[in-house]
């Protein structure tokens, strides 16, 4: 029998992120009876951006030696959990003693399948100076899969080493507190989408190693909603249901990538095709006011204009 949660974690920040009155009051009344249990009330809803930042916030003042970052639809392996503070002891041990952070394998990401299956990372992230992870280098990929049927499901076999890579998202994230103190809290400004890419290339640009492991799993409640059956970014971008997120997702992404390191003129060939193709694809499928919304988007990442805007409730 695997040992208790509670032999590993001393407490539990959770970020109510201006949620619903029962659900308030739910987690007011459980605080009261579990003293571990510390309750961040924010009076509007922040996005990730600012919840990951009010939740590492207190967990600083409270002083934990080492933070594991969670999404509201994760739930981590127990196994995981147990050994998350040997694993990194262990990895900066192998890296002469470099500070190093853990990212634990989200099995229902694709690209986090591909790396804990050996695929290399710079064949898994975007080539330098990609945009929006677009590069024309990789176009006869594109065309081979669009043209291609889809994979049937299989199961995998995980290697069992790190995997050192540039970023990752919140979710899963394991890091010592003097990270943060080092590095700062999550730029708010993005609200939502990008953030954690951003925070956790900061963690890199200090100098923090930065691993997936994939024998730390951390399952998914719900799927991302980038994973909705289309099989190209731009269709997607195109079709997806939700205008925020497609505004959101796009501006943040053209922001982010700002702050990578790129060749101007390659990088501006790639913006020229990929924007060719958002608007091919808005002409096949008669999306006017969805082009106009993505451009708008694109303009405003490259101005720098974030935030949440106005016509976006919540």
């Amino acid at each position: 029998m695997e040992p208790s949660l509670s032999l590993y974690v001393r407490d539990v920040v959770v970020v109510d992120n201006a949620s619903a009155a029962e659900t308030k009051q739910w987690l007011r009344d459980r605080a009261n009876t579990d003293g571990r249990l510390k309750v961040v009330e924010l009076e509007s809803n922040q996005g990730s951006a600012g919840g990951f930042a009010a939740g590492l916030r207190r967990a600083v003042e409270e002083e934990a030696e080492y933070l594991l970052l969670l999404d509201d639809d994760n739930i981590p392996c127990e196994a995981a959990i147990a050994r998350l503070e040997e694993l990194l002891n262990g990895l900066e041990a192998s890296n002469r003693r470099q500070d190093c952070a853990i990212l634990c394998t989200r099995v229902d990401h694709p690209y986090h399948r591909r790396l804990a299956t050996g695929e290399p990372s710079e064949k898994v992230f975007p080539r330098k100076s990609s945009y929006c992870g677009f590069h024309l280098r990789d176009l006869p990929r594109y065309i081979q899969t669009r043209l291609s049927s889809p994979p049937e499901g299989h199961s995998v076999e995980f290697i069992d080493r790190p995997v050192a890579v540039p970023y990752g998202p919140y979710g899963g994230l394991f890091l010592r507190r003097k990270h943060v103190e080092q590095v700062g809290l999550p730029n708010t400004a993005y609200f939502v989408y990008s953030d954690d890419f951003d925070y956790t290339r900061r963690l890199v640009s200090f100098g923090v190693g930065l691993y997936l492991v994939p024998t730390c799993h951390i399952k998914d409640i719900d799927e991302t909603w980038s994973n909705d059956g289309q099989r190209s970014t731009t269709r997607s971008l195109v079709l997806n249901a939700s205008d925020a997120r497609v505004f959101l997702t796009l501006r943040n992404q053209v922001y982010f990538e700002k702050s990578l390191s790129k060749n101007r003129l390659v990088y501006s060939l790639n913006r020229l095709a990929f924007v060719a193709l958002l608007i091919m694809a808005a002409f096949r499928f008669a999306k006017w006011r969805r082009l106009g919304l993505m451009l708008s988007a694109i303009y405003r990442g490259e101005k720098g204009q974030l935030g949440r805007p106005d016509w976006i409730l919540l």
